[in-house]
């Protein structure tokens, strides 16, 4: 079993964020019950990651349960073996959404 040592240890710090009820993608989504677009979260996600490491796409997302305007959530990544980066979102100790993104290349920045 080869170790390929152009693989770095990634540290990103978890990220705490809150949607406002008023933010703008909620019009419409949906009216009486507003919830988070999962595009929206998705977005924070990559942007976050990005700031790290090359990202060339999301390969894998699955959206547990809705989160609504005000909830704090918390972003947490972690490294994998492949080319990937895990993420998953939680409010308290519910999880809301979980997933991989690919990393381009071994070697950047």
């Amino acid at each position: 079993h080869r170790v390929d040592r152009r693989q770095r240890q990634m540290c990103i710090r978890d990220s705490i964020g809150t949607v406002p009820s008023n933010h703008a993608a909620l019009a419409g989504h949906f009216p009486g019950n507003p919830i988070v677009p999962g595009l929206l979260l998705l977005s924070e996600v990559v942007s976050i990651a990005s700031a790290h490491a090359h990202i060339s796409g999301v390969k894998q997302v699955k959206f547990h349960t809705p989160l609504k305007p005000g909830q704090e959530y918390v972003i947490s990544f972690s490294t994998t073996a492949t080319q990937t980066l895990k993420f998953a979102i939680h409010y308290e100790q519910t999880l809301i959404a979980n997933g991989l993104l690919q990393l381009q290349g071994a070697e950047h920045g």
